[in-house]
């Protein structure tokens, strides 16, 4: 059990370099599209495999634990077999290539570190010497096996389910707006009371988040159909990075809205202008989707025409 524990924090530390690996990765220019490119696709029958032995044998370790952990034999074979299968796991996990998607990857190491983590803290609970645990500790471990089971194997797929978490703060960006023109204050503030220009610039405001969240929700649904090629791989990671800076944006601007409104604020106008470029870029991204799977471009036209109509309205207050 000292060679698996020592193993174990070794897999971890594997996986840590690995991980920080991706995220010292710069976004790079999108890659030539090309129509006949080969789909990148995340191998997760094998992975799977892996892990299913993994859960097993840890069920076993936890029944010699619970019943008779003085059977040396039984406690040193399997420990050895899960060793083992913890190495295969980071060693097909950290060999997977950065094309197949940095977030898909990311994502990946994540969980295998969570596991991992969980197989760990029941090593740790046998030197504790309280085998009380040791079943709840099976069922972590359990769940932590699970998160296999529903990932994603194509990279803009994956990246389109993880966009939903920013359109739920973009979201509640959108709300905290609405809150101020019924005029409810921030928190445990008084009351407002809004003029009439403050309730339209607020408005305004309002409309430009809400046009983010369209265009956003608009990329997941094209995301989803678009092929897992080096292209489209990077360009959801690109339409991400995007979608990240919008909700940026979005909470620099909601927190310039202190009342009396100053629309000469230079850094209020500076964050809607950014919002609205990056709702445009987006556009820009889903326009390339759209005529890749032969769709009209119609939505986004009309888009594109009320971010202008809303530029214009907002700069003549």
């Amino acid at each position: 059990m000292d060679k698996l524990q020592n193993s174990l924090n070794y897999f971890l530390q594997q996986l840590n370099e690995n991980e920080q690996g991706l995220s010292s990765s710069k976004d790079k220019a999108l890659p030539e599209h090309h129509a006949a490119e080969n789909e990148l696709v995340l191998n997760k029958n094998h992975l799977l495999d892996i892990v299913h032995v993994l859960q097993q044998k840890v069920t076993a370790l936890t029944l010699i634990l619970n019943e008779n952990p003085s059977k040396s034999t039984a406690l040193d074979n399997t420990a050895k077999e899960i060793e083992d299968y913890a190495q295969l796991l980071t060693t097909f996990v950290t060999d997977i290539p950065k094309t197949i998607g940095r977030s898909l990857k990311r994502h990946v190491v994540y969980i295998s570190q969570d596991l991992i983590k969980s197989i760990l803290g029941l090593v740790d609970l046998y030197f504790v010497g309280d085998g009380g645990d040791f079943k709840a500790k099976v069922g972590i471990i359990w769940e932590h096996c699970k998160a296999f089971e529903s990932m994603e194997t194509k990279n803009t797929v994956y990246v389109g389910s993880i966009i939903t978490d920013v359109i739920e703060m973009l979201n509640d960006g959108a709300s905290e707006m609405q809150d101020l023109m019924d005029g409810v204050g921030f928190g445990d503030e008084e009351p407002v009371v809004l003029n009439n220009i403050e309730k339209e610039w607020m408005n305004q405001c309002q409309i430009l988040i809400k046009t983010n969240i369209l265009c956003l929700k608009r990329s997941i649904s094209l995301l989803n159909e678009v092929p897992s090629t080096e292209y489209w791989i990077e360009s959801a990671e690109l339409l991400y990075s995007i979608a990240n800076q919008s909700c940026a944006k979005s909470d620099d601007m909601v927190s310039c809205m202190d009342i009396p409104l100053d629309l000469e604020d230079e850094f209020l106008r500076e964050s809607v202008s950014d919002l609205n470029n990056c709702c445009l870029e987006i556009l820009k991204l889903i326009r390339k989707m759209e005529r890749d799977n032969d769709k009209s471009q119609k939505w986004s036209d009309l888009c594109e025409r009320k971010l202008t109509d809303l530029t214009e309205a907002m700069n003549n207050l």
